[in-house]
């Protein structure tokens, strides 16, 4: 999927300028690694289309991280279309990086992804 080391946009040139960096932290990779796995066991196919609904709305988060509503003074939540999970994520303005903390299924308890501690405040 990805790696938590932010891309910047003069090194990729896959990422237009005005658009934000993005650095997805180890517990919400894995997440989104077991969510892909998990859904490909169920029917073929369906952890592919999971993986490209994920991947299109953290291209969505890129573009305008703000059109999406914040449920705390620091986090924000995207829903996934058509699969039952939210991307939880915060937006460093100044470093044009988002930060995705959690793709966490909409189900379990939210205190599984609240209680991890952004990067930067580590």
């Amino acid at each position: 999927m990805g790696t938590s080391q932010p891309q910047r946009s003069s090194e990729n040139p896959q990422n237009p300028a005005g658009t934000f960096n993005l650095a997805i932290e180890p517990e919400a990779e894995a997440e989104f690694v077991e969510a892909t796995e998990y859904y490909e066991i169920i029917e073929e196919h369906l952890g592919q289309r999971f993986h490209d609904a994920v991947k299109l709305k953290l291209a969505r988060i890129q573009q305008n991280p703000f059109q999406y509503p914040a449920v705390s003074a620091l986090h924000r939540k995207a829903v996934v279309d058509v699969f039952p999970y939210c991307i939880y994520y915060s937006v460093l303005k100044r470093q044009r990086m988002i930060a995705v903390l959690a793709i966490h299924h909409a189900k379990r308890h939210p205190r599984r992804w609240q209680e991890r501690k952004p990067p930067w405040r580590k």
